[in-house]
This record gives C-alpha cells, sequence and structure tokens, in this order.
C-alpha cells in the first residue's frame, strides 16, 4: 500500500502503541489472584527480593524458566512484593511487541502493513491475556518477533555488518530460551536461515541437522516427551477460530517468496516446527505454548491484506486498508479495544488456565485461622499455597501416584490413595484439606470422601472479573 504520509503514521502508531499500552496496564492494575503457575514462579522471584534464598538457586530451582524468575525479582525489587509487580514486566514486553510488530511488517509490505500488524498485536484478546501474566510467554514472543526483525536486517545489510546482525540475533536466540526452555524453538528460525542462505548446500544441510539435533535433545532435557494427539484442537484453532488470518498470512508469504525466499522459508519451518512439538509432543493444548507462532500469525496477516489491496487497488489500496480496520474494529472478532479489568485465556479454548481466586480464599482462610502451625495442610500442588499462604503443603495428594514420592521442590510426601489419606488423617488429629473442585489432580475419591464426611469450612467461586469462567475453591476440616 502506498501511505505517503510520514507523520499520519507516526501519529497512527503511537495511538495504537498508547492504547496498546493502557490495556495491558488496566489489566494488572486491581492486583487480582495469581493462577497457580504465576504463583510458583512468583513465589521464588520473592524469595530472592527477601534474602530467603540466593539468586541462583532461586532462580533456577525451576530450571526451564530462569530468566523469568530473574525478571520478576528485579521489578519486585523496585516496586514490592504483589502480583502487580510480577505482570508488570510482561505489560511491558506486551507493549515493545507492538513496536516490532509495525518495524517488521512494514520491512516487508510497508507502512499500512505495518500499521495493521500492530494493530492486531495490540488488540488481539490472546495476547492481552498473555501480556497481563506473569508468565514468560509475552516475552518469548516479542523476542521471537524481534528475531525475524534482526533477520530481515540481516538479509539487507552489506557483509561488514552481518556479523552484528548474527551476534544480536544469538543473544535474542539465548534471551528466548532463558525465559522459557520452548524460547528455544526459535534455533530453528536461526539455523533454517542460515541452511537456505548458504550457497554451499552440504554446509547448510550440516547447519540444519545440528539444530535439530539439538532441538530433540533440548526438549527432551525439559520435559518427558511423549506422544499424542491435539490434532482437533489446532484444526479448530487455526481453521474455524483464526482462519480469518491464516489466509492473508499464507497469501503474504506467497507474495514475499520470491524476494525474500530465504526469510519465508524460515518462518514456515519455524512455525511448522512449533505446531508440530504442540500437536504431538505437548501433554496439553495450551496456547500459551504456542504464543510466538500467533504473534507472526498476525504480523503476516497484516502484511497480507496489505498486499492484497495493494494487488487490487494500487494507489487508492488504502480503501482496503481502512476497510480492514473497520471490519475489526466493529466486529472486534478476537480483539478487545476497551480497557477491561481482566482478559480471560480461556476464551479461545475452555480450561487452558484455571483461574481460581486463590487470593481471596487464602485471605480468608489466614482470618479465620491464624495459627495454622498447630495443623497440618494437605493440598494436590504447591503453587498458590506458596504464594499466598507462606506456608507449603504438609503433605501431597495427586492422581496415579501408586507408591509414595518425594516432592522434588519440597521434599515432602506425594500420595495417591484414599487409604493413605485415611491413614494421615488418623495420625493428624487436627487438618485441613485444599480442595479444587474441578477435576485437578487430587484423587476423586479423595475429594469425594471430603465432601461426605469432613466439615465444609470455606468456598470461594470464582475470580470476581472471571465469574462467568468459575473455578471453585474449598477448604475442608476435621478435629476443629
Amino acid at each position: 500500500m502506498h501511505i505517503n504520509n510520514s507523520v499520519i503514521v507516526k501519529i497512527l502508531l503511537i495511538v495504537i502503541l498508547f492504547w496498546g499500552l493502557l490495556l495491558r496496564l488496566y489489566g494488572v492494575i486491581d492486583n487480582h489472584s495469581f493462577w497457580s503457575d504465576e504463583a510458583l514462579s512468583a513465589s521464588f522471584a520473592r524469595d530472592i527480593v527477601l534474602n530467603q534464598t540466593q539468586i541462583i538457586k532461586g532462580a533456577t530451582t525451576i530450571s526451564y524458566q530462569p530468566l523469568h524468575v530473574l525478571t520478576m525479582a528485579l521489578f519486585m525489587k523496585i516496586l514490592g512484593t504483589s502480583e502487580f509487580s510480577a505482570r508488570l514486566p510482561y505489560v511491558i514486553f506486551g507493549a515493545v511487541g507492538i513496536i516490532l510488530a509495525y518495524l517488521l511488517a512494514e520491512k516487508l509490505s510497508g507502512r499500512a502493513g505495518g500499521l495493521l500488524a500492530a494493530f492486531l498485536i495490540a488488540f488481539s484478546q490472546l495476547n492481552l491475556a498473555n501480556s497481563t501474566q506473569a508468565k514468560p510467554t509475552a516475552a518469548t514472543q516479542t523476542l521471537v518477533l524481534l528475531m525475524c526483525y534482526l533477520l530481515i536486517r540481516l538479509q539487507d545489510s552489506t557483509s561488514d555488518k552481518k556479523i552484528i546482525f548474527h551476534f544480536f540475533i544469538i543473544l535474542t536466540l539465548i534471551g528466548s530460551a532463558l525465559y522459557h526452555f520452548l524460547g528455544g524453538i526459535a534455533v530453528i528460525l536461526y539455523f533454517s536461515y542460515l541452511l537456505f542462505s548458504q550457497k554451499n548446500v552440504r554446509t547448510g544441510f550440516f547447519l540444519l541437522m545440528i539444530a535439530f539435533l539439538g532441538f530433540i535433545i533440548y526438549l527432551n532435557a525439559g520435559v518427558s516427551t511423549g506422544i499424542f494427539n491435539n490434532t482437533m484442537y489446532l484444526k479448530n484453532l487455526l481453521l474455524k477460530q483464526y482462519g480469518i488470518f491464516l489466509i492473508p498470512m499464507l497469501l503474504s508469504m506467497f507474495f514475499l517468496f520470491k524476494k525474500r525466499k530465504t526469510f519465508v522459508i524460515s518462518v514456515l519451518t519455524y512455525s511448522f516446527a512449533i505446531l508440530f512439538w504442540w500437536n504431538f509432543q505437548s501433554y496439553s493444548h495450551n496456547l500459551r505454548y504456542i504464543a510466538p507462532y500467533m504473534a507472526l500469525l498476525f504480523v503476516f496477516a497484516g502484511t497480507g491484506f496489505a498486499q492484497l489491496g495493494n494487488l487490487i487497488l494500487k494507489r487508492k489500496s488504502w480503501i482496503v486498508l481502512l476497510a480492514v480496520f473497520i471490519f475489526f474494529f466493529i466486529s472486534g472478532y478476537k480483539l478487545v479495544l476497551r480497557p477491561q479489568a481482566y482478559y480471560n485465556p480461556n476464551l479461545d479454548f475452555y480450561g487452558d488456565v484455571q483461574i481460581a481466586d486463590y487470593k481471596t480464599f487464602y485471605t480468608k482462610l489466614k482470618a479465620k485461622y491464624s495459627d495454622l502451625n498447630s495443623v497440618v495442610v494437605f493440598n494436590d500442588v504447591l503453587d498458590a499455597q506458596r504464594w499466598y499462604l507462606n506456608k507449603e503443603p504438609d503433605t501431597y495428594f495427586s492422581k496415579g501416584i501408586k507408591k509414595p514420592l518425594t516432592h522434588r521442590l519440597t521434599g515432602k510426601k506425594i500420595y495417591g490413595s484414599l487409604k493413605d489419606f485415611l491413614v494421615l488423617k488418623e495420625k493428624n488429629k487436627k487438618g485441613f484439606l485444599i480442595v479444587e473442585d474441578w477435576e485437578s489432580i487430587l484423587p476423586e475419591d479423595i475429594k469425594q470422601y471430603a465432601k461426605k464426611n469432613l466439615k465444609l469450612q470455606l468456598r470461594v467461586e470464582s475470580l470476581p472479573n472471571a465469574k462467568n469462567d468459575p473455578w471453585p475453591l474449598e477448604l475442608y476440616s476435621w478435629g476443629l
């Protein structure tokens, strides 16, 4: 598209950036409850800030996201230990992603494509949810966009400057992997570029084989991989829900192939790698794991719309740009344009995040029972309790445990049967059992026993900002 007035473009970009940042800030200022994954990593960041653990130990306790813990610790050191402090860095990462989306798309299809890409990234419901959680999702997404931008600059640079871009690409790749081990999948993006930019095919093939070998070793070192099949979810996501973005993305790659062959093939190879892992080796279909791909989907959708407009109307292609803006503005499809106190991550797939109101639950528990040292607390997981109660579970109960195991972080025992629960209950005359009243990790027979035989002390239905997505919590007691 031909948009020659750079002043107008800058004004529009500033408006998009400002409003996108405002939406993200509005989604974290109320300090609403962490969900489990947020709470656990934040608790180790808090330990670092309060000098309750050494920096290296605190950062590596959750070995697959050390830079995430350190980033939260830095912000907590400056702003205090709160949900807001832990989430703020990812608000910033999300806002930086808007700028990078513009810069990348502008390089590929001009200013119009840049504005469309920035618009989609800024107001995507999925991106807003990821940018307002104390999770490294927004960081890995933004760093992949940065890698893509640097690859474009590398392709266009003179030979004497290429080494500089290689250095920053490798640095970005390392940062992505340290924020979350899945961020390391971006190695495929870089090595694919090296392969297809090589005149010597043997050298390129050798580099790609090293990348794939490292990729396999890396994944198996990070998690216990298996064979799964999330094809149903993938088809639902890409065709039914986000097909309106996938089609222009593919068109964009078709249009760009002649001029940007190496880059396009690299992005396609990376997309295949991350979607393949999510589809066949991820135990769950959590969308946060493929957030970097979703960012590329929005960016290339923006460039695709722009290129299509330029092909159809040429110098009057701004009409297509305006039409796309108006469509998404009015329909709000997959976008959020008004500030909300909470951006529900479950709108695409139910149960992507278990958004229980742990904060209210544990606050009420502490207000009701101040002397928790005199009673045992049984729970299924450590996460939220460690942040909100400042008391780790005395014993864990988890599905699928046939013989007692030792929790790798706390050293406490993990049991899996109602029989074990009854024996431990008899040994401890007073105690609490925390029940996540959904299909959680707690064995179902223990949950049903509690409902029939123990005293219900407390029930919290849902996060106040997400009442239509309830994840109830219950507190049961005996001997009290």
